[in-house]
């Protein structure tokens, strides 16, 4: 039995190479950020995130959200610092 494969083939331009090469920068920046943080604060990042989406999806169900557990405390200035990243 043989299994056939079609191909796409993308060509990109001068331009769409620079801005894919500038996203790349930024992300990679963003990650070092974040690397740097303390396990902690990656947690609460992500529990942060996790409730986020809950909430969204919630939002889209048309439904509401009844508890939403407070941020650590010390951890609300460096959630300040990322957003002025755009994290």
């Amino acid at each position: 039995m043989s299994c056939k494969m079609n191909q796409l083939s993308i060509t990109f331009g001068k331009k769409s190479i620079e801005k894919l090469s500038t996203l790349q920068n930024l992300f990679a920046e963003k990650f070092a950020f974040i690397e740097k943080l303390s396990d902690e604060e990656k947690e609460a990042i992500q529990h942060y995130a996790r409730v986020s989406m809950i909430g969204a999806s919630t939002r889209i169900e048309n439904a509401q959200l009844t508890v939403i557990p407070p941020l650590i405390g010390g951890f609300k200035s460096r959630v300040s610092q990322a957003a002025r990243c755009r994290i």
